[in-house]
């Protein structure tokens, strides 16, 4: 899908206000539109509605101080020499810090397409330094979706997120990877056998069935999951 650069960085600047608010303990809507000294439905009807479609730089000004980010984050001019960010991704560069977009999508159950077609979810904070260690450069690779099932137990549970790297599609070493099966999102552990160069599909669950002798070209590997997390 084509998406309009300007329209993507306001859709940005609302999830990322929208994920600040969130996160902070004791801030909502209201209490935010009236510390900026709004009414108190403003930030509600600019998160939810798009109204207005901008921020007012006042505004913008001392919502960056009060959550203490980079006003670019919330749709101010960037410094010359750092480039926009690309769809999907964006770096606090004064507080290195990396937002990768995730998306309302299930790998190992549930249908559907793989997030190019749909807008973020919310945006998930990264170390710069530790997205480095583990992906192309090319930052928008990276997506955060979320675990359905138990055919992975006990390595991933349902609920967990999990950080894929799309540009990561090399089934050659062994790993997890998120496949497209019958149009349904899979999450599987990938190993090749280099006498037949074959793959392996198994679950890390000895309950489900595991699919030998595969031939490469006939999956469809979406990316390799590259770190996760779980909510105890």
């Amino acid at each position: 899908m084509t998406v309009d650069p300007k329209k993507f960085s306001n859709q940005m600047v609302r999830e990322k206000l929208k994920e600040l608010i969130r996160q902070h303990p004791t801030h909502d809507y209201t209490s935010v539109s009236q510390a900026i000294g709004r009414n108190h439905a403003y930030i509600q009807q600019f998160i939810n509605r798009g109204v207005p479609s901008r921020l007012r730089e006042n505004d913008r000004k001392q919502l960056a101080q009060m959550f203490d980010v980079a006003e670019w984050e919330l749709g101010g001019n960037m410094p010359d020499y750092k480039k926009r960010p690309n769809r999907g991704f964006a770096e606090a560069y004064d507080e290195g810090v990396v937002f990768v977009a995730s998306y309302d999508v299930k790998a190992s159950a549930g249908s559907g397409s793989f997030v190019e077609d749909d807008w973020p979810q919310k945006f998930v904070p990264f170390r710069a330094s530790t997205v480095r260690q583990f992906h192309s450069p090319k930052g928008d690779s990276l997506t955060v979706i979320t675990v359905s099932g138990d055919s992975m137990e006990p390595t991933l549970f349902a609920g967990d997120d999990i950080l894929v790297d799309t540009n990561n599609t090399d089934a050659t070493k062994e790993g997890i990877f998120v496949l497209r099966i019958d149009e349904t999102l899979h999450v599987k552990r990938l190993s090749l056998n280099p006498a037949t160069g074959k793959l392996t599909i198994k679950s890390d669950n000895p309950l489900y069935e595991t699919w030998v002798d595969c031939a490469i070209d006939t999956i469809n590997i979406l990316g390799r999951v590259v770190w996760f997390s779980r909510t105890l």
